[in-house]
């Protein structure tokens, strides 16, 4: 049987069960109060072993792997269950059942993440600007899953020659999250990562993301990105991280500051790590 999830132990690396759908709570309460509904869950008979030699309890620190359509992880969730049950002791269930666990987590995937897992499991995308076509919101969610799926797929490259040219398409980007959407397709194909803000961005420059600084990155229609890339699209992004920062409890240390264009503090950015930008 294909399943959708799985979910994976950190100690073991075991696979704890599969299931086809899962459902988080969305209510805005601390996140130790987050509930995971495994619908129609099956345990592996590997971890019922596990479990019964070594007589441990549920709660654990665990992944939620998203599979692809031949049962290969493509992208994971760290979750931390805090469930003390005792299966050694009460059996595990012997047909698929309803799984309700509490859960703490640093980063919870939205409604939205989850549906476009979908198009995801089929294959990474064949085609560049495919994210194009989402609101701003889910852009993010797409960038969440590039970065997420290229964690298990990124190749790692030969670092590029200081002559090595890399063309933007900057016919679609329009805000703060679709810049990283093209940059990474610029560098590594469609679906490709390069970053998902700024800091991460210069941290791909040094090596192992498909360009090693120095480079040139020929920015294409990049009136587009004058016109959309203000300091007003910057400060929208950071109140949503800001937001989103908040209701998972974390200071943002590395908080970005918006204190101009977006687009020029890009461009100083990567300028100030050797990248010579060309805005055509």
């Amino acid at each position: 049987m294909t399943f959708k999830y799985s979910l994976i132990d950190d100690n073991s690396n075991l696979t704890i069960g599969y299931c086809n759908t899962v459902q988080f709570s969305n209510t805005p309460i601390h996140l130790l109060a987050n509930q995971l509904v495994l619908n129609l869950f099956t345990f592996t008979e590997e971890f019922k072993s596990y479990i019964i030699q070594r007589k441990e309890s549920f709660s654990r620190l665990a992944y939620i792997g998203i599979l692809n359509k031949h049962h290969h992880v493509i992208g994971k969730y760290p979750i931390f269950i805090h469930d003390d049950i005792k299966y050694h002791q009460l059996g595990f269930p012997a047909i698929p059942v309803h799984v309700h666990l509490n859960i703490s987590s640093d980063y919870i995937p939205s409604v939205k993440q989850l549906q476009l897992w979908e198009r995801w499991r089929e294959s990474r995308p064949t085609k560049k600007n495919e994210w194009a076509v989402y609101d701003e919101e889910s852009k993010r969610d797409w960038l969440n899953i590039v970065s997420l799926y290229n964690d298990f797929y990124r190749i790692q490259q030969a670092n590029k020659s200081v002559n090595h040219h890399f063309e933007l398409d900057g016919t679609c980007i329009v805000d703060y999250s679709s810049f990283f959407c093209a940059i990474g397709e610029a560098v590594n194909g469609a679906g490709g990562y390069f970053g998902k803000n700024i800091y991460s961005m210069i941290d791909c420059t040094y090596g192992g993301y498909g360009a090693l600084a120095p480079f040139t990155l020929v920015w294409m229609n990049s009136h587009i990105a004058k016109n959309n890339l203000d300091q007003q699209a910057w400060q929208k992004e950071i109140e949503a991280v800001r937001q989103q920062n908040t209701f998972i409890g974390e200071e943002d240390f590395l908080g970005e500051i918006g204190d101009r264009p977006l687009i020029d503090a890009i461009v100083e950015n990567l300028e100030r790590v050797g990248v010579t930008v060309i805005l055509r």
